[in-house]
């Protein structure tokens, strides 16, 4: 079982080719999804802080909570995918939500 470095990168690029389609789009959606719900809630903290306001303030980061919490769901998801390409198991959109 003493394979060299170069052999085992090999064998590891013949078996994962063409196999990342699903976790690369995965990440990438769940990579826009976020940003796009966190666009308001960090202009809302922004606007708070210049006009003092703090009911804004804890509204933008208790939305900012949220997405957070949203985002570890993804990100379980994507640990999921990669988990299932560990195993050599096929993976689909159903194994990241």
């Amino acid at each position: 079982m003493n394979q060299t470095v170069f052999s085992l990168k090999a064998t590891a690029r013949d078996q994962l080719l063409g196999k990342y389609q699903v976790p690369v789009s995965a990440t990438i959606l769940a990579f826009l999804i976020v940003a796009v719900c966190t666009t308001p809630f960090v202009q809302m903290v922004t606007r708070a802080v210049a006009d003092a306001s703090v009911r804004e303030m804890l509204t933008g980061l208790l939305g900012i909570l949220v997405v957070a919490l949203v985002d570890a769901l993804f990100a379980a998801g994507i640990t999921n995918l990669h988990l299932q390409l560990a195993r050599g198991k096929k993976t689909g959109f159903a194994d990241f939500l």
